[in-house]
């Protein structure tokens, strides 16, 4: 079982907080191998937290309509731990084991209930979905400790490990912004991290990791602007706990925490939820400006279990549950003209602060509150120089 072992290990480096579960032992330093993960996880979206983190039954609790907002999101990955220019004894490189991360997704997205039947009635200016390819997310790094490069030809195994990795995600993936969701976000992202792994009993596992996220500025906000045109910087955090139960058969207990700081609104376009007609010969319309939210975030516990059907293939199941959190929402306010549907500046139309009004908003800022469950498989690639990883199953 130790190559199994060492497969379960190296199947996943630690990905977003909303993207894949945690995995035991994924911060652990590997002999150089290549490794194929695929998920696929299940979010019904029909359950949010508004921004005072109360829970609650429909993805859009300002509007106070009854909607979903599912997301269904395959992904595949390819992992590679390597030295480094290891004959050239170069300083802190040469020494140490390397790593490396390519994942690409497709993402399936829908709206339902009332809000899909507001975007139904609006004569094709709205669309229910961005569904397609995701944005590809590229990772690449090192351990500061606990996996020099002679070590995997010597058969040892570090029992306390620590890696940083620098990220980036890559816009990609399918946009929309015309639509509530999408499969990208349309900007890029980079983030820096840390990942301590600790095997302290026989078969037991600790990792915990820690990562700063920050964004490009989004050129084109979607759906009404009521999408991000600034996120702000976030931190993810995550800490589990490993165990072996039987031979080839392994459960993991995980915790995450995600917190992002305030998103900026620039030009609101419109907000589902309407403010009252002024009467006739007038309306109104969202008064141009930048606007913030009050943050997100979102803290999850959860289960997983794994099981080798060979000593290359592993297939998981994973369930998390959140517990707390909080959306992003907006106030925003209206301007009323006379007439209606006059140029603002021009002779004879007038103007006057209007209603204010609360809506939700969308994209990375909505915080689901529904379960969430995930299957994976991983591959271990053979490779010619692979070497076995004597001490993983002690």
């Amino acid at each position: 079982m130790k190559t199994s072992l060492c497969l379960l290990l190296g199947a996943s480096l630690c990905a977003p907080a909303l993207a894949e579960a945690p995995r035991i032992g994924r911060y652990m330093p590997l002999y150089p191998g290549q490794y194929l993960d695929l998920d696929y996880s299940m979010d019904k979206g029909d359950r949010s937290f508004d921004a005072s983190g109360e829970e609650q039954p429909t993805a859009t609790p300002a509007l106070g309509l009854n909607s979903a907002l599912p997301r269904d999101t395959l992904s595949a990955s390819v992992h590679w731990q390597f030295p480094f220019f290891e004959s050239y004894a170069l300083p802190f490189v040469s020494d140490r084991i390397w790593l490396g991360r390519l994942r690409l997704e497709h993402v399936s997205t829908q709206t339902r209930g009332e809000l899909a039947t507001q975007i139904e009635g609006s004569d094709g200016a709205l669309r229910n979905n961005g569904s397609g390819i995701g944005d590809m997310h590229f990772e690449f790094g090192t351990f500061l400790l606990g996996a020099p490069s002679s070590q995997w030809r010597e058969g040892n195994s570090s029992r306390i490990a620590l890696q940083l990795r620098l990220g980036l995600r890559a816009n990609f993936g399918e946009y929309d912004r015309d639509a509530p969701t999408s499969a990208g976000e349309n900007t890029p992202g980079w983030h820096a991290a840390l990942g301590l792994h600790a095997r302290p009993w026989p078969g037991g596992f600790i990792d915990a990791g820690l990562r700063w996220s920050a964004y490009a500025k989004n050129q084109d906000p979607a759906f009404g602007a009521l999408t991000p045109t600034q996120r702000g910087d976030s931190l993810d955090a995550d800490l589990s706990l490993g165990q072996r139960l039987l031979p080839g058969l392994y459960l993991s207990l995980f915790a995450t925490e995600y917190a992002g700081e305030r998103n900026r609104y620039d030009n609101v376009r419109f907000t589902p939820n309407p403010p009252p007609d002024p009467g006739p010969g007038s309306d109104q319309y969202p008064s141009p400006g930048s606007l913030y939210d009050q943050g997100s975030s979102l803290r999850t516990v959860g289960a997983g279990i794994s099981w080798f059907l060979s000593q290359r293939i592993q297939i998981g199941l994973h369930y998390s549950r959140p517990i707390e959190g909080q959306s992003g929402e907006l106030d925003v306010p209206y301007t009323e003209r006379s007439p209606a549907g006059c140029t603002v500046g021009s002779v004879g139309c007038t103007t006057r602060s209007g209603d204010t009004v609360r809506t939700d908003a969308y994209g990375p800022s909505r915080i689901s509150a529904a379960d969430r469950l995930s299957v994976s498989l991983s591959y271990h690639f053979l490779e010619r120089d692979t070497f076995d990883c004597r001490g993983c199953s002690e």
